[in-house]
């Protein structure tokens, strides 16, 4: 994610995703959340959002929402 920590970290994905699939769940063979969908980048090539970045970002957000609401 750029301006998340300096660096982007993305998951290359090569599958069909559509249109409106972004924020949807990237799954596992094991049915294990692995990503966020984020985008299509080309035909058959789109990219993810690692679920620990997500995870991390959600932290910090919230850190940030409790010190303001404070």
């Amino acid at each position: 994610m750029p301006g998340y920590g300096g660096h982007a970290e993305w998951i290359a994905l090569h599958l069909s995703l559509r249109p409106g699939y972004s924020g949807g769940p990237l799954l596992d063979a094991f049915g294990r959340l692995v990503g966020i969908n984020t985008m299509i980048t080309g035909p058959e090539v789109g990219c993810a959002i690692p679920a620990h970045v997500a995870a991390e970002f959600l932290r910090q957000d919230i850190d940030v929402r409790l010190i303001r609401s404070a």
